[in-house]
């Protein structure tokens, strides 16, 4: 069986320009790398540096690269390391050149046994190593010169696990498939990256084993929080997933969907590909996936033979630290903003061994079905509608309570990013927080933005609040009341019994009115007493009000009981809605 050269001269373009990754991925692979998120940054900069050296190398006396602070460069002869050296990265003498690894990498395939789970070029060593399961044998690798064995207890396994879909209906206009994002075929797997073909069909590539390489499947995605039928798996020319590889293409041939190049980071902002480059080893790589979310980790081995459970082999795997599970299968593996393959198996378990996880390059997949890769911002550049009728449901001494009506969005809403004051303090996926850690008796400003997948952001709704004092505590009613011309109402409030004398007493209301100087606003408390706290203005301008405000009546001196709200609209031409109310006191 004949092997791809392992080190064959690039004829692809050299990478893009890299772009500064978002602070939350670079804190992601600081975590990973034991490293600050400026030393995160500064690595993959570095990265990008050490590709575009690595594809202007000469293609005779080179035998393997890596990255270690900066590219290095195995090379077999004086000339060659001059080259090296003048472009830019460290060359480092070796014995063995590029021939001789691919012979010994095709006598390690010939002398493979059940228990051998994968083999490939350390460049580093410039020695072939074999990986052996000692819980499946005990048998020696017979010595050979330019071959090192390592022992494992376990071997790599492919992660296609996921809940099965249930209730999927017609797709909807507008739904997206995007990296990152669970899809169901075979079974339950993740989308790895969308692309298209010369006649503008759209695909996304993924792991060839979530699919049958004899027949077609139904391809379920997962998108705006249901399950939608989205394409089929073995169509046409792209039928093909058999042989030594573990990476497969969807058709899209459902209508009113549209390719996103961003990676669903799940709970981080999208990470929008540039470009795609080639696996290094030494490289600080991060994946998305359906079990595992977003992890990051190094490139230990590229160009790797492995055998799968059953004993088919796969050629060009890449191993790399980070750990993966069930269900992560076919998620986009990148390197700051550049695709570098299809997460295939691994370990299943999170050892922190040099072969956890592996993954197939993207440019074998690209280049096997003539495809071209997704990538650049989405064209999405329409903000999502503002959050409506923000309002507080509940405060304390030092926490305040939050809800707010859904934005609606072209395509998706990815979060709400809270903030107090300026800060940023939360993002969330519902329509409701509570920020915590507040001062008492403290008023704050608080806006709530809606973000949509590609980091278009709404100018946020806002309300002002103050926490309670000490003592002090808040009852709410969420009663919705029609606010009508000429016809006054009245909500009532039980408010059990505490203080008889308090310095103040808020009042807040939430809801919308076209002309706030109409309303006559009026706190009724248990014994009787009225406190005016709005009072209609006839001749003044109309100002509009929507969303939440707050009265203070000072002085009030009431037993517990029910207290009354009472509004009315003492002019003609606007009418509007009481969402809810609350008192403190």
């Amino acid at each position: 069986m004949r092997t791809r050269p392992l080190f064959a001269e690039s004829t692809d373009n050299p990478p893009v320009e890299f772009n500064a990754p978002d602070s939350s991925m670079l804190d992601t692979l600081g975590e990973s790398l034991g490293v600050d998120r400026a030393r995160a940054g500064e690595r993959l900069t570095r990265q990008s540096d050490a590709q575009r050296i690595a594809a202007a190398l000469p293609s005779e006396g080179v035998a393997g690269t890596w990255f270690e602070d900066g590219l290095r460069v195995a090379v077999t002869n004086p000339g060659t390391a001059e080259q090296v050296r003048a472009l830019g990265a460290e060359p480092v003498l070796v014995r063995r050149d590029q021939a001789e690894l691919e012979r010994l990498m095709r006598l390690v395939g010939d002398l493979a046994f059940d228990g051998v789970t994968d083999w490939s070029v350390d460049p580093k060593s410039n020695t072939v190593v074999v990986a052996i399961d000692r819980s499946r044998t005990d048998r020696p690798f017979p010595e050979v010169d330019g071959v090192t064995v390592t022992e494992t207890d376990s071997s790599p396994t492919t992660f296609a696990a996921a809940p099965e879909p249930s209730g999927a209906v017609s797709a909807q206009l507008n739904e997206v498939v995007r990296p990152g994002s669970l899809w169901w075929g075979r079974g339950g797997c993740t989308v790895g990256f969308p692309a298209k073909d010369s006649l503008g069909g759209q695909h996304f590539i993924t792991a060839g084993h979530c699919m049958d390489e004899n027949r077609k499947f139904p391809a379920t995605v997962h998108s705006g929080g249901k399950w939608q039928p989205a394409g089929t798996t073995n169509t046409g020319p792209l039928q093909d997933h058999s042989g030594h590889s573990d990476i497969g293409v969807v058709s899209i041939t459902e209508p009113g969907w549209n390719l996103s190049s961003s990676v669903d980071t799940r709970g981080g902002p999208r990470v929008a590909v540039a470009g795609v480059t080639e696996p290094l080893v030494g490289q600080a790589v991060c994946f998305a996936g359906h079990r595992s979310k977003w992890r990051c980790g190094e490139v230990t081995r590229t160009n790797t033979a492995s055998v799968l459970p059953g004993g088919r082999r796969v050629d060009g795997k890449v191993f790399m630290t980070a750990c993966a599970g069930p269900g992560d299968s076919g998620g986009p593996v990148l390197a700051g903003d550049q695709a570098l393959g299809i997460l295939s198996g691994g370990l299943g378990k999170c050892s922190g061994r040099w072969n956890q996880t592996n993954f197939h390059p993207l440019k074998a997949g690209l280049s096997r079905w003539d495809l071209t890769p997704v990538t650049g911002p989405d064209n999405d550049t329409t903000p999502p509608s503002a959050p409506a009728n923000l309002r507080v449901t509940n405060t304390t001494e030092d926490s305040v309570s939050l809800t707010w009506d859904a934005s609606t969005d072209d395509y998706e809403i990815a979060g709400y990013d809270v903030y107090v004051g300026d800060a940023l303090v939360s993002t969330v996926s519902s329509t409701a927080t509570t920020a915590p850690a507040l001062n008492p008796d403290t008023e704050y400003s608080f806006t709530v933005r809606a973000r949509d997948g590609v980091g278009n952001a709404t100018s946020g709704a806002a309300v002002q609040v103050r926490t309670n004092g000490p003592e002090a505590r808040t009852f709410f009613d969420n009663t919705q009341k029609d606010i009508r011309d000429g016809r006054p109402f009245e909500s009532s409030l039980p408010v059990p019994a505490g203080r008889e004398a308090a310095r103040r007493t808020d009042v807040t209301l939430s809801g919308h009115h076209p002309c706030v100087e109409d309303l006559d606003i009026t706190l009724i408390g248990p014994s009787g007493d009225t406190y005016a706290l709005h009072e209609h203005d006839g001749y003044a301008e109309c100002t509009g009000w929507s969303g939440t405000r707050t009265f203070t009546a000072d002085d009030v001196r009431e037993p517990g009981g029910t207290w009354r709200l009472r509004v009315f609209d003492r002019s003609r031409g606007g009418e509007g809605v009481l969402e809810s109310w609350s008192i403190t006191r």
